[in-house]
Parts: C-alpha cells; sequence; structure tokens
C-alpha cells in the first residue's frame, strides 16, 4: 500500500522526529484540527492477499498506546 494524494488533501506530513524520509514516506492528509485522513492505494498484490485473508494491519508508531483509528472505504464517483 502506498499513501496518495486526494482532493481534499490540505497538509503533507513528514518523517517524525528520529526517522529518516527513507523509513517513512510522506503522507498526505485532510485535517479539519480535530481529524487526519489519509488516502491509501493498493497494488495488485495487495489486493490478492485482502481478498485470500480478508484482513489488513494497522501499525501506529508510537510504541505506548494507540490513538483512536478509523477505517473505512472511498467509494467510486461512477
Amino acid at each position: 500500500m502506498t499513501p496518495t494524494g486526494f482532493k481534499e488533501c490540505n497538509k503533507v506530513l513528514g518523517a517524525p522526529q528520529g526517522m529518516t524520509s527513507e523509513e517513512v514516506m510522506n503522507l498526505p492528509i485532510f485535517t479539519d484540527g480535530k481529524s487526519c485522513t489519509s488516502v491509501w492505494e493498493l497494488n495488485d498484490e495487495d489486493l490478492a492477499e485482502i481478498i485470500k485473508t480478508k484482513k489488513i494491519a494497522l501499525t501506529i508508531y508510537s510504541g505506548a498506546t494507540q490513538p483512536p483509528v478509523a477505517l473505512g472505504v472511498i467509494k467510486s464517483d461512477k
């Protein structure tokens, strides 16, 4: 999966302190000051694994806790 830009994007997050851009990609987000949303694009291999396992993993680079998160889908405009 790769983070991708999207129409509503209004900020790009860079690598956190102590990590390099080689370790962490830039993350385009939309933020309204209360929450942040990012959009991720799946390749064919990702899709095949999701179809096979029906599972995804969410990793938060925090270590001590996990903040409230939500996953969703982007619905087609078609």
